[in-house]
């Protein structure tokens, strides 16, 4: 059709535009009724948008979309609408100051559903608000003509809408403005001063009810200008800013030859506005497609929504502050010619294939096989195929299925569907969703996801009349997601650019993380066969930390010897020093020997010898240790019991560990009378004098058992675990130089000796000519003996379980600054630490399984409010990793399960071959040599310390969500009147998991119950606040301490 030459007839607009229509709309009939709304006709989003496109290039009249929907404009009435602006635009006078003043009108227009979950998050407060600004940065260097840039932005101000629209301060309305000009804020900024004032542009939040874009210019020199683009969310996106500059910059061009110019000489191509893209969200179409995809969203959610936790270096603070920054990877050029070409070969879209690759990276990490994480979708309502000023993307919560077996080819294949399959379904309320999910509320941390994606295109800069232009990447004080990945595409190619939570995360995690997801993804290029759960995510530089450089731990030790030796070096040395104490009486070195050949004596005359099993079961007395050692001076090993056993235990540990003497108190026959395959040796009976030992007496050595201890087994019945001395002596010998235990040192031991810790407080001052104070039974239990002990004996050491030092602070002890605290056995949380540490003078968190010899890693505890407490670092001659499923070393900060190897490994589980073969694996980074699986979750920090995370299945899975127990026992702390609490999971008549919480108050009355349910809902999701709360005045502890 060729154009009108001037005004047309009214009659002749209605039949051009209706040959126009027909073809855009595809209409069958060869002429529209004029007088039945243009919606009524059945007529796609699409095809109304390419209407109003046609219309533009026919009549130069640009109609609203809006007007059209909102309006119910037939063809006649759009007709007349047409003849009309003809009409105005002919009488308008020439060289007026916008060529698009007659569209600049002041209206309200709604959100739409997209809009208003954002608009929430916006109000929550001024740190959400500024999550959601979107910035382009741009370095413009030459001669800028600074009128000609303010003028374009003006007229681009007036030519678009999303560019003068304010959200109403208390309802969900943006407002459309007709007021003030576009102003362009110039300042003057140094090179030191530009980080700073790029990140305060950026991310300054937006006043209530003012526009919702701004645009600043940085000067930095006479040539050389950063100018800066915002707008919200709300309105504009990424594309659309984009959009924006193009448009500034082809005004800019008009106006920089002549400031007097017309903007008609620059005339508005056609475009799509803002409020017409959003009232495409009202057509009976969109409605309909919003239906579907709410059906849709709840079917991929009909068993809950999983939670994701990602292993932070901080932990998640009660409420989010959207503290953040970001970090840019530019991928190698091995990697993007790898990724280009397997992209093609795959026929799959590059973004996505690196939106696989994170996905699988992140399910690693987190050690997660089913998790949401937002997508950026397509366009919400249309791709119109013309410019849109406006936000048209949403976030999908797509979830993500993570099979470690699966190849990376058949993963991404699959994560190309399930992202087709959300991309169709892109019509939808979120906060909608939310509620008919009922998914969890929780203030710390987004809703249904806290890991993102999107992908964004960069084009070129846009010419500015001769001045470069080039776009650099903004900086970001705030964060939306816990992680956010963005797959940018530019001129420099293939970037992967890292937007993260400040409050959760170093930038040292984040920068090993990005480089962790390019290995895993380079391997998977060349590899696409290979299990994603094989996939190798170290560089080799972090590799070699973790497998060697934290790992060189070989010392020298005498192998060959055992303790019994090195103590009797030290008895040698000091014959006359105190050795033992036991209330007020004493034993010195000399005498301890001499009890000790005694009690090895007849030992000996009872059937006693080399690698025999000897049973102990002892009141704790000065001749405690002795009986101990004297078992050592035989060759033979220990096999500690506790009065407190049941009696079908003892007896089961004494068939199984062949156990043919006990050594016992008079007192304690009644525990053995059923037991007719042991003899007992009572010690009241064994005098000063014995038989002398045989002359073939041969003591232990290091490679011999030094001890078997029963810890609990998951069958119902204990298993022994083999202690070798050389492993004894080398974990002793390191505590010794590590806790400074010298002559003057004074241990008060207190822990039962069937307890491997028992080791360090019995022999380890020996080791070193220092002093033992034995405490007497259930000392340890009783919080204010032991703090009158500890004040009337001044000990430089105690060891104790986290539960026993709760007890002893309970009991109101004062402290002592000349202490060393070992905690050990379980757990030291960050508050029972800090209140420690104002205790004493130094506090060691220690940790290791009974498998690998009493302790694998230590580590003296500092102040560090809110952190968790370390372990530390491997202890001499030990090897620790922290390896995923498959083995295979995890990045640095990531949750693995961790192992242990060493000198300190145990040959196994007595008698217990097939559980030996479970739990005890070969090395595979140490040929020959062993490691022990701890079952416990554990993370490397940058600086080569280790965070244990409790145990792997520590873990509930309560109404499809994951809880980790710890966490809520955590947040029940946090209250000021819970003592200490434990949290446990029961399973109701209908099978299904509950929490239970047990606590101690800290005053007799406690806490109402729904006061603490009303803390935890400030902390914690629904799904984690215990339905059952139970008070008790202490928990029950074990033998050991334990609870």
């Amino acid at each position: 059709m060729t154009k009108p030459d001037g005004p047309p007839e009214l009659n002749e607009i209605r039949a051009d535009l209706n040959r126009l229509v027909i073809d855009a709309f595809n209409a069958d009939s060869r002429k529209i009724p004029d007088d039945i709304p243009i919606l009524d006709l059945g007529v796609s989003s699409l095809d109304l948008v390419e209407g109003m496109r046609r219309v533009f290039d026919y009549f130069g009249v640009l109609v609203s979309i809006r007007r059209v929907i909102e309006g119910q404009l037939t063809l006649g009435g759009l007709a007349l609408y047409i003849e009309q602006e003809l009409l105005t635009q002919k009488s308008a006078k020439k060289g007026a100051q916008s060529a698009t003043q007659v569209w600049i009108i002041q209206r309200e227009v709604p959100l739409d559903i997209t809009q208003q979950h954002i608009a929430f998050l916006s109000r929550y407060s001024n740190e959400a608000a500024a999550a959601y600004n979107e910035a382009l940065v741009v370095h413009l260097e030459g001669d800028l003509h600074g009128p000609a840039i303010q003028a374009a932005l003006e007229e681009a101000g007036n030519r678009y809408e999303a560019l003068r629209t304010a959200l109403d301060a208390e309802s969900d309305v943006l407002t459309v403005g007709a007021g003030q000009s576009l102003e362009l804020l110039v300042s003057l900024a140094s090179r030191e001063q530009l980080a700073a004032r790029l990140a305060e542009v950026v991310s300054r939040p937006f006043e209530p009810g003012k526009r919702l874009f701004r645009a600043e210019l940085l000067r930095l020199s006479e040539n050389k200008h950063i100018l800066v683009l915002v707008g919200h969310a709300l309105v504009l996106d990424q594309d659309s800013l984009r959009l924006v500059l193009a448009e500034i910059a082809r005004l800019y061009q008009v106006f920089s030859q002549d400031e007097s110019a017309s903007p008609a000489s620059a005339p508005m191509p056609p475009c799509v506005q803002w409020a017409d893209y959003l009232a495409l969200g009202s057509t009976a179409e969109a409605h309909t497609l919003q239906s579907q995809a709410q059906a849709y969203w709840k079917r991929v959610f009909a068993d809950g929504v999983p939670r994701l936790e990602l292993p932070s270096d901080f932990p998640r603070p009660p409420i989010k502050k959207y503290a953040g920054a970001r970090l840019a990877l530019a991928l190698d050029t091995s990697v993007q010619r790898s990724l280009q070409h397997w992209a093609a070969t795959q026929n799959l879209g590059v973004w996505r294939i690196l939106f696989a690759a994170c996905a699988a990276f992140v399910h690693r990490i987190a050690g997660s096989e089913d998790m949401v994480m937002g997508v950026e979708s397509e366009a919400v309502y249309l791709e119109t195929g013309l410019p849109v000023f406006a936000h048209t993307h949403s976030m999908l919560p797509v979830r993500v299925n993570f099979d470690p077996a699966c190849s990376f080819r058949e993963y991404a294949h699959a994560q190309e569907q399930r992202l087709a399959e959300a991309n169709a379904h892109t019509v939808f309320s979120f906060t909608d969703l939310i509620r008919t999910l009922q998914a969890p509320r929780d203030q710390s941390r987004s809703a249904l996801f806290t890991t993102a994606f999107r992908a964004s295109t960069q084009p070129p800069a846009p010419d500015f009349a001769g001045v470069k232009a080039t776009f650099l990447l903004p900086p970001s004080a705030r964060a939306r997601y816990d992680l956010e990945f963005i797959a940018l595409t530019n001129e420099q190619g293939f970037q992967l650019v890292c937007e993260y939570s400040s409050e959760l995360f170093e930038e040292a995690s984040i920068a090993r993380w990005m480089q962790g997801i390019q290995v895993l993804l380079s391997t998977a290029l060349q590899d696409s066969a290979r299990p994603c759960g094989s996939l190798p995510m170290l560089v080799a530089a972090d590799q070699e930390l973790v497998l060697r450089q934290w790992n060189d731990t070989d010392r020298p030790f005498p192998r060959e010897q055992t303790v019994l030796d090195l103590i009797l070096e030290q008895a040698s040395l000091h014959p006359d020093k105190n050795a033992l104490r036991f209330g007020e009486h004493y034993l010195t070195y000399a005498q301890m020997r001499r009890r000790m050949e005694s009690i090895a004596e007849a030992l000996q005359a009872a059937g006693a010898g080399k690698d025999q099993h000897v049973g102990v079961l002892l009141r704790r007395s000065l001749d405690l240790v002795p009986a101990m050692l004297s078992i050592w001076r035989l060759g033979a090993a220990i096999v500690p019991l506790d009065s407190s056993f049941p009696e079908q235990r003892m007896a089961y540990m004494l068939a199984d560990a062949v156990v043919q003497i006990v050594l016992t108190n008079r007192e304690l026959l009644p525990l053995l009378a059923g037991n007719n395959t042991v003899h007992t040796l009572c010690i009241e009976e064994i005098g000063p004098q014995c038989a002398p030992l045989g002359a073939d007496t041969a003591p232990a050595t290091g490679s011999d058992t030094a001890q078997i201890l029963f810890t609990s087994g998951s069958t119902g019945k204990p298993k022994g675990v083999e202690v070798r001395h050389s492993a004894l002596l080398n974990v002793l010998l390191e505590m010794r130089a590590l806790l400074e235990v010298g002559r003057d040192s004074r241990m008060l031991a207190l822990t039962t000796t069937s307890f491997d810790i028992s080791t360090i407080e019995l022999y380890m001052p020996l080791l070193a000519g220092g002093l033992v104070e034995v405490g007497e039974d259930g000392l340890v239990a009783d919080g204010l003996h032991l703090a009158e002990r500890i004040h009337a004996h001044r000990p430089s050491h105690i060891q104790a379980t986290p539960s026993s030092l709760k007890n002893l602070l309970a009991a109101g002890w004062n402290g002592d600054s000349s202490l060393c605290l070992l905690s050990a056995g379980e757990a030291l949380g960050r508050e029972l630490a800090e209140v420690l540490l104002e205790k004493c003078g130094q506090l060691w968190n220690l940790y290791g399984p009974t498998e690998t010899t009493v302790f694998s890693v230590a580590c003296r505890v500092t102040h560090a409010p809110g952190k968790p407490v370390r372990i530390g670092r491997p202890l001499a001659n030990t090897r620790l990793y922290v390896l995923d499923a498959r083995m295979q070393p995890v990045p640095i900060g990531a949750v693995g399960e961790l192992y242990i190897g060493g000198e300190g490994v145990s040959p196994g589980y007595w008698n217990r071959p097939e559980l030996t073969a479970e739990r005890f694996l070969s090395d595979p980074f140490q040929p020959g040599e062993r490691i022990y699986r701890t079952g416990d979750l554990a993370r490397y920090l940058p600086d080569g310390e280790l965070v244990c995370l409790g145990r792997i299945d520590d873990q509930v899975k309560v109404h499809g969500v994951r809880v980790e127990l710890g966490e809520v026992e955590m947040a029940l702390r946090s209250l000021s009147g819970v003592r200490d609490a434990v949290v446990t999971p029961w399973k109701d008549a209908n099978g299904d998991i509950q929490l239970v919480a047990h606590i101690i108050p800290a005053e007799p009355d406690g806490p109402a119950t729904a006061a603490i349910r009303a803390h935890l809902r400030q902390r914690l999701p629904e799904v984690m606040v215990p339905p059952h709360i139970m008070f008790c005045t202490a928990f029950p502890l074990t033998a050991n301490g334990k609870i």
